[in-house]
């Protein structure tokens, strides 16, 4: 029932970028954007909402900037509806709830319903929120309101793959790259498009059409997308068993790309059955960040493969800490911490009992979480669960033996011990017994 997880690489970044309204295209140096967030002064909303957008492009790493900017744009004036766009770009790039930056882009959309960018921005918020039908809908109104541009196209592909409109994504996909070489094509674009088409065949498991496209982003694509198509070529190649063809990918991957593949390999490598070389990938993983779910998760899976029950909960417990609702994760650490507890029933070391009674009644409530959040009726959890109950009543009968044995044995050694009679004064007799040496009589 242990399983691993899968994250397709990139898809929340680099499809799902966040794109922003152009205002004014003038420059600005970084002190001016600072002193403009800690003091507005007497600049106009324009001007705060241009002073936002080159610190949200040219400043990437201080989105605080550009929120505290389109913050005092808007206060100033409320209907301006580039700065609510760039403001909801904002928050979502600080990594805010994402139920801020869709009242953002709702106030926008609100203010000029023919905007298909902030009519993309708002469905991609919506999707962070896991509002597919929403998301969807507000897609599909960036496409009817320019047809020609692939924002809102590979953006509503992504989100009808994920609703499992696979047909219907990789249709809609396909007008995407179809929309991104007409006039005159932005290469960045055209790279999304193309990919995102790939997933689309991915996903509709037409995998040689999909090789296909990946094969010609890794010849001609950026370096971050031949990062991407690499990353995606070597789970194919797990998923079809092929060792060496994961090594070869993944080493690409590793040269082109800015952040580690480590992660990814690591679960590729679980796919191919070599967990050592997947817990050391994975080990990387979570050195590297230890706020992702997958390699937590998946570190749990290598460890417990390798018969490591103790690194498995530990990893396992972090992934649930991250993620609470994941039903994949939920399950783990219930099968893990089962598990643990059967090694402990079984061992009747009487500490190993009473930690083995804890541990099925944590992996119990783990499991029926897991079966809560399942969308469907899951048999092997059900089948956990049960057992969960058999290894919880088991502990409790062996710690009621071992109780009773040790009653016995207490009763035994009190029966085996030297009585020693002695008078009182009054010439009543009581009795003493010592577990040492008597003390002398004075």
């Amino acid at each position: 029932v242990i399983s691993s997880r899968w994250c397709f690489p990139g898809v929340c970044l680099f499809f799902a970028t966040m794109t922003t309204s152009s205002v004014g295209g003038v420059s600005f140096s970084r002190e001016a954007v600072v002193s403009a967030a800690r003091d507005p002064g007497g600049r106009t909303a324009a001007e705060l909402t241009e002073l936002g957008v080159y610190a949200l492009e040219a400043l990437a790493s201080e989105p605080t900037l550009a929120v505290s900017l389109f913050s005092y744009a808007v206060s100033l004036e409320q209907d301006r509806q580039e700065a609510y766009v760039n403001l909801g770009v904002a928050l979502v790039r600080r990594g805010d709830p994402p139920a801020l930056a869709v009242a953002a882009f709702r106030v926008a959309v609100a203010l000029d319903g023919r905007d298909p960018v902030a009519c993309t921005n708002l469905g991609l918020a919506l999707r962070l929120m896991g509002q597919g039908d929403a998301a969807l809908a507000a897609l599909t109104e960036a496409v009817r309101l320019r047809p020609d541009d692939a924002r809102g196209a590979t953006n509503a592909a992504i989100v009808l793959s994920e609703m499992g409109q696979r047909a219907a994504a990789v249709h809609v996909a396909q007008h995407a790259v179809a929309s991104s070489l007409c006039g005159r094509p932005s290469a960045p674009l055209l790279e999304v498009a193309r990919y995102n088409y790939g997933r689309a065949l991915l996903e509709a498991t037409q995998v040689e059409a999909a090789l296909a496209v990946f094969a010609q982003l890794e010849a001609d694509g950026s370096p971050t997308t031949r990062a991407a198509a690499w990353t995606t070529t070597g789970y194919v190649a797990a998923r079809k068993g092929q060792k060496e063809g994961v090594e070869v990918a993944y080493a690409a991957a590793a040269r082109l790309s800015a952040r580690s593949v480590d992660g990814d390999l690591g679960a590729a490598r679980l796919l191919v059955g070599d967990a050592p070389g997947a817990l050391a990938a994975l080990r990387r993983a979570v050195d590297d960040d230890p706020s992702r779910v997958e390699p937590w998760n998946n570190v749990g899976v290598a460890a417990a493969r390798l018969g490591d029950l103790a690194t498995a909960a530990y990893a396992l417990s972090r992934a649930t800490q991250l993620a609470p609702r994941d039903a994949t994760c939920c399950a783990n650490y219930g099968t893990v911490l089962l598990r643990a507890a059967a090694d402990g029933a079984l061992s009747r070391d009487p500490t190993r009992v009473d930690a083995a009674r804890a541990q099925a009644q944590q992996a119990r409530a783990y499991l029926e979480e897991a079966a809560n959040l399942s969308s469907r009726g899951d048999a092997p959890l059900l089948d956990l669960l049960r057992a969960a109950d058999s290894v919880q009543r088991a502990a409790i009968a062996l710690q009621q033996q071992q109780q009773h044995q040790q009653q016995q044995q207490h009763q035994q050694q009190q029966q085996a011990m030297p009585r020693h009679q002695h008078k009182s004064k009054s010439g009543s007799s009581y009795h003493l017994s010592f577990h040492g040496r008597p003390p002398q009589q004075k």
